[in-house]
């Protein structure tokens, strides 16, 4: 299922009853009405065909908004040294699909070939595999890309946190290295650094799992790597996914956001509350509900 909130936009999973609350300015609820319509483009790799698809972005904000806007993310701004990118970020995209499946060739290995079509055929039959959101876990990376979320930037670190599930990332800028004994989870292990105005983050150490709630499999040898760049009152995220397991090549998926609206606040979720199609033992939901 994806549940649509008060203002419009699309929430993930299959949580039918999570609960939102929270209050909204009218200027918030009308720039997030629209956003509508996924917002992710697919961009091969190298050596293949190139191929965009480019859905439709929400506009700018008008001039006296956008002024407004960004006096309110400055407040979150804290590294003077580099490009401001913080602020709160609207995707209005749905984390249903990565990419659009029917113009996309899926640079899978046929062991995750099978494994995604066994997802397919699965909910073909009215008994599709639980969704992880469904049972309230972490969006985790790369997923994570899909959401509206929170920047904090400062020198050390840069933290990023999503209204649905209250998820929270951390990147680290210092230049810390990936712990030797690192386990790996939902969110990996993410290290920063600037390119000149672009972010560059190197995300390892993820539990496998799937990009959308169609379920394009990924391995735990995943490794994603963000190029980040801010203009104006839009953050575009180029995100290539290397994954020698599960992909015969790297590919690329562009993610953009808008900055919000003045005024705009998160409101609470709760991912529990209400579950009415939990998934059972052997983690299906009932009658296809996605």
């Amino acid at each position: 299922m994806n549940k649509r909130s008060a203002n419009g936009r699309r929430q993930g999973g299959n949580v039918e009853g999570s609960s939102r609350r929270g209050a909204r300015s009218v200027i918030a609820r009308t720039q997030a009405a629209r956003l509508a319509g996924s917002l992710i483009g697919l961009l091969l790799t190298a050596g293949q065909a190139r191929a965009q698809f480019t859905p439709p972005i929400a506009p700018p904000l008008p001039p006296d908004q956008a002024r407004l806007a960004f006096q309110d993310a400055a407040k979150l701004y804290g590294d003077p040294a580099h490009p401001n990118i913080s602020g709160i970020w609207l995707s209005g995209a749905s984390n249903f699909s990565w990419v659009d499946y029917s113009k996309t060739e899926l640079p899978l290995t046929p062991k995750y070939a099978a494994i995604f079509q066994k997802w397919k055929d699965m909910a073909a039959k009215g008994t599709p595999i639980a969704d992880p959101v469904a049972q309230c876990l972490a969006f985790g990376m790369p997923r994570f890309t899909t959401m509206d979320f929170t920047l904090i930037q400062t020198p050390g670190r840069i933290t990023e946190y999503t209204e649905v599930l209250h998820e929270v990332r951390e990147v680290y800028m210092d230049g810390r290295p990936v712990p030797r004994d690192w386990e790996p989870t939902r969110g990996g292990r993410a290290n920063g650094r600037w390119e000149g105005d672009t972010l560059v983050i190197e995300t390892v150490g993820m539990q496998a799992g799937t990009l959308d709630q169609v379920g394009l499999p990924y391995s735990d040898k995943l490794k994603a790597v963000e190029r980040i760049k801010r203009s104006g009152d839009l953050l575009t995220d180029e995100i290539t996914l290397i994954d020698p397991e599960a992909y015969t090549r790297p590919f690329t998926t562009i993610h953009r956001w808008r900055l919000a609206p003045p005024g705009y606040e998160f409101g609470e979720y709760v991912c529990g509350e209400n579950q009415r199609n939990p998934p059972d033992a052997n983690g299906l939901t009932k009658g296809g509900s996605r």
